[in-house]
């Protein structure tokens, strides 16, 4: 057994490595302490049996590399986010040491079970990359939360209509319709440069840096997403073609302007700008768009990312209805 517990109360931790035996005592009667102790001295030990040249890595190192890897990536700025607040608790800690229990000890509370495991996910990673770096031995194991399915919002077409009739600027009057014209995230709008549209083939082109699913893909544009565009190409202030009325370039929705048209309208929900994006999907899986071309159009990376508007269209089913009829006058 690695850890014994003497007669002095004291525990001592007794275990082989590579045929070489090691027994010290952990100079405490603490049982988590004295664990802790032993994860330390087996992880030194391995390191000096296995490879005496290779030098035990810290977290901060860890972190490094994990930044490196997803520069880039969309999510870039969230993930970052996730690996400065470990390193508020793990800073300078050797990676080997850093067991599951540390891990969960230190989650965020008061939030959503989701936002839990986008932190894990973080953590996994950066232990995944320290794994393929042959910096440690095992990757912790980190089950998931369980999270709520989650109903997404969409409107109707009359809704839309009074939504978008409610919002009194300009530019974010014509974001929404964009938005629900084309179903493009807000990043991929905010995003949108003049030289991206395509006004002959009636197109605009998402970059692979700035779609979610890492893969450039073109955008067709409908007759009204056109006249659109060219009303806003005719006060053209910035290379962007979203911009605020003085040209500065959109990091963000307007929030406020948001909640302000969708009170106005009577709208009592929760209703984000994603939404228009649901809103876009569920119009078209109203209308008979296959799924497979949806994953298409939205870019999304499989049709399991779309499954969830499958319901909206039953039309594949009505063929059936008949099979069950009862044959009896009515």
């Amino acid at each position: 057994m690695s850890l014994i517990l003497k007669e002095n109360g004291i525990y001592h931790v007794d275990f082989s490595i590579n045929n070489r035996r090691i027994r010290k005592s952990t100079k405490t009667a603490d049982k988590e302490k004295a664990k802790f102790f032993l994860d330390k001295l087996k992880a030194e030990s391995w390191f000096s049996v296995v490879d005496p040249k290779m030098v035990p890595k810290t977290f901060d190192q860890a972190v490094e590399e994990f930044l490196i890897d997803c520069a880039g990536q969309a999510d870039y700025v969230n993930k970052k986010r996730h690996a400065e607040y470990f390193l508020k608790f793990f800073r300078s800690r050797k990676l080997s040491t850093i067991k599951k229990k540390d891990i969960f000890d230190v989650l965020p509370t008061g939030v959503k079970n989701a936002t839990k495991n986008r932190y894990l996910a973080t953590v996994q990673r950066i232990f995944s990359i320290a794994f393929q770096n042959e910096w440690i031995v095992k990757v912790p194991y980190l089950p998931k939360f369980h999270e709520k399915k989650v109903n997404f919002r969409f409107l109707t077409k009359p809704e839309f209509e009074n939504f978008i009739g409610c919002i009194r600027v300009e530019w974010m009057w014509d974001i929404c319709l964009f938005a629900v014209l084309t179903g493009l995230r807000a990043n991929e709008i905010f995003s949108l440069t003049w030289d991206k549209i395509d006004f002959d083939r009636k197109m605009t082109f998402v970059s692979f840096d700035l779609s979610k699913s890492g893969r450039a893909r073109a955008v067709p544009l409908n007759d009204m997403c056109i006249r659109l565009l060219k009303k806003r190409h005719s006060i053209k202030k910035s290379s962007f073609v979203f911009c605020r009325d003085s040209g500065i370039k959109l990091k963000e929705i307007d929030r406020r302007i948001l909640n302000r048209a969708r009170l106005d309208c009577g709208i009592e929900e929760h209703f984000t700008f994603h939404d228009l994006r649901h809103t876009w999907a569920s119009w078209h899986v109203q209308s008979g768009t296959p799924l497979m071309v949806l994953k298409e159009l939205g870019g999304w990376e499989s049709v399991s990312m779309v499954q969830k508007y499958a319901h909206l269209d039953a039309s594949h089913l009505s063929r059936y209805a008949d099979k069950s009829m009862l044959n009896m006058r009515m």
